[in-house]
């Protein structure tokens, strides 16, 4: 005769308390199997899994420059692609994605491809300490 087992169905506390929601455990799991393979790891941004860059690559050098003169959002696209993936820009603005969210992200993305790592809310901080340096220098141009 084979014994039965109980299902619980309830997670422990403990295990519950450990992350905030599914997709958070999801993630870390899928992350330390990714490190245990030695692949890219990668974060959901705005519903979008991107891998976290590790390098800039040289080919975002060069289409930074091109950016710099361009107003063509497929210029923009390009660059982003050659650190985040492909469509990534499509996929955030069709997201909601805002302006500070989209700075956040990038200085994020650059500091992690430059071996400055830094945590989403650091990059945020940077963000919006920049944006209150502009605001004063421009009050202090006015006043000129």
């Amino acid at each position: 005769m084979s014994e039965q087992h109980e299902i619980d169905e309830t997670p422990d506390d403990e295990q519950a308390d450990e992350f905030a929601s599914w997709d958070a455990f999801w993630d870390e799991a899928t992350r330390k199997e990714a490190e245990a393979l030695g692949q890219a790891r990668t974060v959901v941004i705005r519903g979008v899994r991107v891998r976290v860059p590790q390098d800039i690559p040289m080919s975002f050098e060069f289409k930074a420059k091109k950016v710099k003169n361009s107003d063509s959002d497929k210029d923009f696209a390009a660059l982003l692609a050659s650190l985040f993936g492909t469509d990534v820009l499509t996929k955030w603005v069709a997201a909601g994605m805002g302006g500070r969210e989209f700075r956040t992200v990038l200085h994020w993305g650059l500091s992690h491809g430059k071996g400055q790592p830094l945590t989403f809310q650091e990059a945020y901080d940077f963000v919006m300490t920049r944006e209150q340096d502009e605001e004063a220098e421009g009050e202090d141009e006015g006043k000129a």
